[in-house]
């Protein structure tokens, strides 16, 4: 069975919490660490290589169109969620692929898990990243 590791880009510590009880209740679902900013992002992306990216746009500190060339350029085959508190689409000059694979208000995201689980487990087109070892973080 595939595993995916599972980055969350956001600052609240509660809905960081409840999205891991979802994400244990799944077969598939590795949780592999939380960041604030895209330089966190970076740090961790050297540690773990992520199957699925789920970013709060709402941060003060995350520029949506840099982090999702940073994710793209970095994890071409990563599958990324943008969340956000309505679950709006954003006013971004580019097609919505190039920047993420799903938008989701962040209280539909907890329904939405076993959903995106059973997605990854099916779409081939991911690989089953692992962790990168200590060599590779220099």
């Amino acid at each position: 069975m595939n595993e995916f590791s599972t980055i969350i880009v956001d600052f609240d510590k509660d809905f960081i919490e409840m999205i891991k009880e979802a994400m244990y209740r799944t077969e598939n679902l590795i949780y592999a660490g939380s960041v604030a900013d895209i330089n966190s992002f970076s740090i961790l992306g050297r540690q773990v290589i992520p199957s699925l990216i789920l970013i709060n746009i709402d941060l003060p500190s995350v520029d949506i169109r840099d982090i999702s060339e940073y994710v793209r350029s970095q994890y071409p085959k990563a599958f990324i969620v943008l969340m956000n508190l309505d679950g709006k689409r954003f006013n971004i000059d580019k097609p919505d692929s190039a920047i993420a694979d799903g938008y989701l208000a962040k209280d539909l995201l907890f329904q939405e898990i076993k959903r995106i689980s059973l997605y990854l487990k099916n779409n081939y087109r991911l690989k089953n990243y692992s962790s990168l070892t200590d060599t590779n973080t220099k």
